[in-house]
């Protein structure tokens, strides 16, 4: 499942955050966070897949910051799975309320 995000012009940002929606069990438990100028060569900035932690709340945040600022056009926020995928597919529902840029 991704996430693409595609801003005016060419845009730096220092971190993302996203938080679960529906349910902690959905919320995204492999992501990845990709970058493009171009919108077909993509840079990944959480250096390949990432596995997160459950958080115990909705409102609790998964943030990400990076290294230094990262300056790009778009943004593609790629979700794999879900903690309640480990049931089989028809569990398989990752579930995004909310995603941020932090500059």
């Amino acid at each position: 499942y991704d996430v693409l995000v595609t801003f005016n012009e060419p845009t730096a940002f220092r971190g993302f955050m996203f938080y679960a929606g529906y349910s902690t069990y959905f919320g995204p438990r492999n992501v990845e966070i990709l970058t493009s100028s171009d919108g077909i060569n993509w840079t990944s900035q959480t250096d390949g897949i990432f596995t997160t932690t459950r958080v115990s709340r909705l409102t609790t945040p998964v943030p990400f910051v990076f290294y230094s600022a990262v300056t790009c056009q778009y943004v593609k926020f790629s979700v794999y799975d879900c903690f309640w995928s480990d049931y089989g597919s028809s569990y398989d529902y990752p579930d995004v309320a909310e995603i941020e840029f932090y500059q």
